[in-house]
């Protein structure tokens, strides 16, 4: 899927935060958001997912061959080819096609993770999730040492004890299984009673579950443990390749952000200042020289 932000602005007051004149993310993109705080990264991400309005211009998004969901009425085109043109301002039909994670607000804390998922999936008319008592989920593989110390964590040890159910692997992806680490699911806990961590995993796998044409996740990497952190760009790159899916990711941390986009948009002010191709790493030098690392 395409994103078009044509004369898009947001103003609060006086303080202006996001300004693009023009701007295209295109289909297949991963799209890293970098810059310092204040820059805009995360009220462009509220923009694109109509939660809050803009001051002037529009968001045009463009997804591939819908054809196996129902179109809402407010959409702008349905194309010869099957693909949907909308304004996520206009209609709720991109929706269906897109998962996102910003930030706790998100999440229902109210919901265990297996309600919360379950909800995920009605809500996008899937399939219940087929719940095993037996199954377990693999341990981390990619980090030995940061896992040994990070379970030496009196909160982890809590919350990996009992594991007594798991969605099983013909209703999650084996990676986002392992991404759960034992540590979410059967605990017979509400999401408002897990750690930053835990909740960032919960979220990201809800964004997942669903498939999306589009994925959107504003500094996904924070709250997580060094083993889950790889593991999360090993999900990102992996879900990439096998989907095409166009990702959205902001981040602070800079090797992340160049070890898994394609293509990084350097804000300031609420501005781009700087479209980044990034084969090979080959934005490093950039970004290094703009944040004098």
């Amino acid at each position: 899927m395409e994103i078009l932000l044509q004369d898009l602005k947001k103003a609060f007051g006086k303080m202006v935060a996001v300004d693009i004149p023009q701007f295209t993310i295109h289909s297949g993109d991963i799209l890293g958001l970098v810059g310092n705080n204040g820059a805009g990264k995360t009220t462009l991400f509220r923009l694109l997912l109509d939660l809050i309005e803009a001051t002037e211009g529009h968001v045009q998004m463009t997804f591939d061959s819908i054809t196996h969901k129902q179109t809402g009425q407010h959409e702008l085109s349905s194309q010869e080819d099957g693909s949907l043109v909308v304004d996520p301002a206009r209609s709720e039909t991109w929706k269906k096609y897109t998962g996102a994670y910003i930030d706790e607000g998100f999440l229902i804390n109210f919901l265990t993770p297996e309600e919360y998922l379950d909800f995920i999936a009605k809500v996008n008319a899937m399939p219940a999730i087929a719940w095993s008592k037996t199954a377990t989920a693999p341990e981390h593989t990619d980090d030995s040492e940061a896992t040994s110390a990070h379970s030496e964590s009196p909160e982890r040890d809590a919350e990996t004890t009992d594991n007594t159910i798991h969605p099983t692997a013909q209703s999650i992806s084996p990676l986002l299984l392992q991404f759960a680490a034992g540590e979410l699911f059967g605990k017979k806990k509400l999401i408002r009673d897990f750690s930053a961590g835990n909740k960032q995993k919960i979220g990201i796998i809800a964004a997942l579950y669903a498939r999306p044409q589009l994925l959107i996740l504003d500094e996904p990497f924070n709250f997580l443990d060094p083993s889950s952190q790889n593991l999360l760009k090993r999900i990102l790159t992996q879900y990439h390749a096998e989907t095409g899916a166009t990702i959205l990711i902001s981040s602070h941390n800079l090797q992340h952000t160049i070890d898994i986009s394609t293509r990084i948009a350097l804000l300031e002010h609420g501005k781009i200042i700087n479209d980044l191709p990034n084969t090979d790493g080959s934005a490093r030098t950039a970004l290094e020289d703009y944040f004098n690392v």
